[in-house]
């Protein structure tokens, strides 16, 4: 587990001193917080996409209302226009309803795995201070 994985790096250089073990555990904590954002971070793309989904289907439906204006004969009816214009505004609510829970989700993960990186990383250095060298004398 986490922990675990940030003291076994810092107990494998233990033959190599107290600043060793503390690099090694500075560099388990950067992968092992790297593993835990990786989990979550499809919410983060799903929450960048949506908008874009709905953009591009507003995009689609405006194509489609302005081809019925340019193939018409005459001005074109507001039936004519209306597939265009539903279509414009259905991609872009669900972009919107993809996007805002997907990105509400990842902030609220984010949070919680940066508090819980903190607080396991705290617990760790802690394991690692108890090998620092004490000073003679003392």
């Amino acid at each position: 587990n986490y922990l675990t994985n940030i003291v076994g790096a810092a107990f494998g250089e233990v033959g190599e001193g107290y600043e060793a073990m503390k690099a090694a555990a500075a560099g388990a904590t950067d992968y092992e917080n790297l593993k835990l954002i990786h989990k979550i971070s499809w919410l983060m793309l799903y929450g960048n996409l949506g908008p874009l989904m709905g953009l591009f289907g507003t995009v689609t439906g405006m194509v489609m209302a302005f081809t019925q204006i340019a193939q018409s004969v005459g001005s074109p009816s507001p039936q004519d226009l209306a597939m265009g214009i539903f279509t414009a505004l259905v991609t872009t609510i669900w972009g919107l309803l993809v996007s805002m829970p997907a990105l509400g989700g990842f902030f609220f993960y984010k949070i919680k795995v940066q508090r819980l990186c903190f607080e396991l990383s705290s617990v760790a250095s802690e394991i690692v201070d108890r090998f620092k060298p004490v000073a003679k004398g003392k």
